[in-house]
């Protein structure tokens, strides 16, 4: 039968139920450091700055007194959150947002944000770099634009996108000659040059092709790791207007295994290279001459040519799993960031203490909610990869540190003898958590990532992840950046092993997912990462043989699917798609009409579904809470204080409702 969209909201008036919602608060509060600059002031005091992305606030620029160990928050006037921290000349950063794409100044003489300049339609700016002309020059999203900012007049220009079909110019860099190293990713990967001098682009001699950031150190650039933590292939070190390859490099390296340039440490003056969880240091490396291949010393550190003066120290080894050492002090103090906490290495000291960010995490809205019917609701934000537990007996809230080592977030929750699974993006991480045990996530006990998908192609949790009933844990993901695709995979929560069923709807990534018996239900939608929607094909939706992967039924859909459930009792799957409810008559195998004749039921907001297996499913629209008896056809609808942008349903009848930063309990009692 044609599927019916149902598009025109209902009038309820009539059957409007009263309601009490409870407020439960704003619980969810964590940071998520994009950046980081090691900064002096005006009066002379050095700052550890942190670049905070917050959906509630905007972007937050937190100034760390790293020798006192207190901080004060700054929040700007636009974006939500920033990649782009740069010093520039005049006591002033810029900032470059999302999802905005403004570039704002701050001025360290007032300690306030001064201006902010929105550059046409682009929504992202990713880094930034000063070129030859004292312009700063950063790089955009969705357009793949170079922008070039005048920090004399706050002018921007459109430099222009040279690399089409390619959505992000993704890392800007400049070169010891004041031009502009963009690499633009992902639909096919390119590397160019622009000249501020001519105002032209040029594409880059061979031996650059494949360097996708780079940075200035003695008259040399050097290739650091991409964006995508790609280690240079070939040759690290250039020199000259055509960018000659240096190899060996003019400077002394570590022996033994791989090593990589350090991007974010490393000044014209001052060397620093990565080695596994080591950093070395090059001191005093002017008229250096390139290494020789043949001589080794004795302190693990490769030979250097006889005109060289340099030496190669380690000032750091410590594995710190997703933290990272970001910045140095004039004092050579070690700066950096994991997770909820920065990290202080002082002068000398080779391994780093972790203490929390010393500044009230604002509240954030939740991206995701569930209630795992043991007393408590489970929540997750918008990036940071951290999780936070509301106990509803005392309403008390608490927040975690990240819960794998990967930037990105949480997707969704399920549970299963008291532990919580999580999904995760962009590592692809399958996450097991048990909350009466010890937290240990650093030394990878609890929480611990039992699959890691990524390196399988998967990072992108979308369809959510639910326990099926053979115990084991069934998520649907999408493909990684620059690739169409989706996949479910089936976990085994014991020992961690995953099977994957790619593609089994085709190229399409799997945003809606629910189990039943000995079937599996999918819907799909056209997005990929890094990549517009896929061109000349409909989402789809299917039903799948659990056991051998083998499609029994598919059927193309008008919407991308958001979200999917299973009514036990009616033996329906019911298809969040396009904003609108769809039902499956399992048994059927076949689309029917809504369980409530001659009406037209609201818009569903994306995510606000939920229900029980017992005929009866919640969703919500604008600021209403609906129920809807999918055996009568009988409709409730309660008012809720602000706009549903997240639902979950207890097995006591409680219906939780995230809107925003808040969270609401409408009570049992009167969701009956």
């Amino acid at each position: 039968m044609k599927l019916s969209f149902l598009s025109i909201v209902l009038a309820l008036a009539s059957i409007c139920s009263a309601a009490t919602f409870e407020s439960l608060g704003k619980p969810c509060r964590g940071f998520n450091v994009l950046a980081t600059r090691v900064i002096k002031a005006p009066d002379g005091k050095e700052y550890f700055v942190l670049s905070n992305s917050n959906e509630t606030t905007g972007v937050e620029l937190i100034f760390i007194d790293f020798a006192a160990n207190t901080a004060k928050k700054f929040v700007a006037p636009a974006g939500q959150g920033a990649w782009l921290l740069n010093p520039v000349p005049g006591d002033r950063l810029v900032v470059g947002t999302y999802y905005d794409g403004n570039l704002m100044i701050f001025d360290l003489k007032k300690m306030e944000f001064v201006k902010a300049m929105r550059f046409e339609k682009e929504e992202y700016f990713w880094n930034g770099a000063i070129g030859g002309d004292g312009r700063l020059y950063g790089g955009t999203y969705p357009g793949a634009k170079l922008a070039a900012l005048d920090l004399n007049t706050y002018a921007i220009e459109d430099c222009g996108a040279p690399a089409a079909p390619n959505l992000y110019c993704r890392n800007v860099s400049a070169t010891p000659d004041g031009r502009l190293l963009c690499n633009f990713v992902t639909e096919k990967q390119v590397t160019k040059l622009y000249d501020p001098k001519t105002k032209k682009w040029s594409d880059v001699p061979a031996a650059l092709k494949n360097v996708q950031r780079a940075v200035v150190w003695n008259g040399y650039l050097l290739a650091a790791s991409g964006w995508d933590g790609e280690k240079p292939k070939g040759p690290v070190a250039f020199r000259g207007e055509n960018f000659e390859p240096v190899d060996p490099p003019p400077f002394a390296t570590p022996s033994g295994k791989e090593w990589n340039v350090d991007l974010f440490m490393t000044t014209p003056r001052a060397l620093f290279i990565r080695q596994g969880t080591a950093i070395w240091r090059f001191d005093d490396a002017v008229g250096a001459t390139p290494a020789s291949p043949s001589s080794t010393s004795t302190d693990g550190v490769a030979g250097v040519g006889p005109a060289e003066k340099g030496k190669l120290t380690k000032i750091f080894d410590q594995d710190l799993k997703s933290g990272a050492i970001t910045a140095i002090a004039s004092d050579g103090t070690l700066l950096g960031v994991r997770g909820q906490d920065y990290l202080v290495a002082r002068k000398g000291e080779t391994t780093a203490k972790l203490l929390p960010i010393p500044v009230e995490a604002s509240p954030r809205p939740m991206h995701w909610i569930r209630a795992d019917n043991d007393g408590r609701l489970w929540a997750g934000p918008q990036f940071g990869q951290t999780i936070l537990s509301v106990d509803l007996a005392s309403g008390k809230a608490s927040n975690t540190g990240i819960v794998c080592n990967a930037g990105g977030e949480v997707y969704d929750a399920a549970f299963k003898d008291g532990k919580v699974y999580l999904v995760s993006y962009v590592g692809g991480d399958i996450v097991e958590y048990d909350p009466r045990a010890p937290w240990q996530q650093m030394e990878g006990k609890n929480p611990r990532t039992i699959a890691h998908l990524t390196t399988k192609g998967y990072i992108r949790p979308v369809g959510g992840v639910v326990l099926g009933p053979d115990g084991k844990l069934y998520s649907g993901w999408m493909a990684k950046y620059g690739s169409y695709g989706g996949a479910i995979a089936i976990t085994d929560t014991k020992s961690g092993e995953t099977k994957l069923i790619e593609n089994p709807l085709g190229e399409q990534a799997i945003n809606g997912l629910a189990v039943n018996g000995d079937l599996i239900y999918a819907a799909t939608s056209l997005h990929g990462n890094g990549l517009p929607e896929k061109p000349n094909e409909k989402p789809q939706f299917g039903v799948i043989e659990r056991a051998t992967g083998k499609v029994l039924y598919q059927q193309p859909l008008a919407g991308e699917a958001s979200k999917m459930i299973f009514d036990a009792k009616t033996n329906r799957a019911i298809v969040l798609s396009g904003g609108h409810l769809l039902f499956f008559d399992a048994k059927e195998r076949k689309f029917v009409d809504p369980p409530a004749p001659g009406k037209d039921l609201p818009a569903v907001r994306d995510l606000a579904l939920d229900g029980l297996g017992d005929g009866r499913i919640w969703f919500g629209s604008g600021s209403s809470v609906i129920a809807l008896d999918l055996m009568s056809g009988a409709i409730k609808k309660f008012e809720a204080p602000a706009s549903v942008d997240k639902l979950s349903v207890a097995k006591d009848g409680a219906v939780f409702v995230a809107s925003g930063p808040e969270l609401f309990r409408m009570k049992p009692q009167e969701a009956k």
